[in-house]
């Protein structure tokens, strides 16, 4: 597969393994900040050059392949969530004392992280993911170049759809906490390709409806709102209480 992506993926994943090492083997004794900070600004630049690879799509007379982008978004998406999780656990163990709590300085960083890197390249992926899944609905012959694979955050959406239309109340709130923050992406594109969804998920929506809004005005690009998606599509209680919300 290598051989058909862009130059630029071979040092997503030097840079994404350089990152995670650092953190996965500096935490037992303190991770040095100002060279994580380093590390996680090189590694920004470098997932940027995917976005900025991505929007040519969309460029009149561009040659790029939608096929060869989403292979490209995939798999620099994936790094995103390994580096994501080695941030979260370190977090996590400081929290707990676990780690020395010097650690938890590298919040700001991550922080950053999450809105350079995590937020963009997850809107990336699932949009080009999208359109070809698209292609290849009405193109089935093209199946050769990318057979269009579920998405990586699938079986964790499929979770968390499940424990919103039958879990109980910590089941529901940690859905919606996930289809808030990292799942937001996936979770729009599926309620707009599967609206009646939301009949089952409709009870399970609303009974933390402050998990949506703080999700939405904290910490998200405005495009990414949920509140908004969900005033367009479902049942008509779902449209009017997101509408209400928004």
């Amino acid at each position: 597969m290598a051989s058909f992506l862009p130059a630029t993926t071979d040092r997503i994943n030097d840079l994404a393994s350089e990152l995670v090492l650092s953190l996965e083997l500096s935490r037992g004794t303190g991770c040095d900040v100002t060279a994580i900070g380093q590390a996680g600004d090189r590694f920004a630049r470098e997932m940027h050059g995917a976005l900025v690879a991505a929007e040519a799509l969309d460029r009149p007379g561009s040659t790029e392949r939608v096929d060869e982008m989403c292979r490209m978004l995939e798999t620099a998406y994936s790094h995103w969530k390994s580096v994501n999780t080695a941030f979260t656990t370190t977090l996590r163990l400081a929290y707990e004392n676990q780690v020395p709590r010097s650690n938890l300085l590298l919040d700001d960083i991550h922080a950053t992280l999450r809105q350079r890197v995590g937020e963009p390249i997850a809107e990336a992926y699932t949009d080009v993911r999208a359109r070809w899944a698209e292609h290849v609905s009405t193109r089935p012959w093209d199946t050769y170049m990318n057979r269009a694979p579920q998405h990586v955050d699938r079986a964790a959406l499929e979770a968390a759809l499940a424990g919103l239309a039958r879990g109980d109340d910590l089941d529901v709130e940690d859905s919606l906490t996930a289809i808030a923050g990292p799942l937001r992406h996936v979770f729009v594109d599926h309620i707009r390709d599967h609206a009646d969804d939301l009949d089952d998920l409709e009870i399970g929506l609303w009974r933390r409806p402050e998990i949506l809004v703080a999700g939405d005005y904290w910490g998200h690009q405005k495009g990414a709102r949920l509140l908004e998606v969900l005033s367009e599509v479902g049942p008509v209680r779902t449209r009017t209480a997101a509408a209400t919300l928004a």
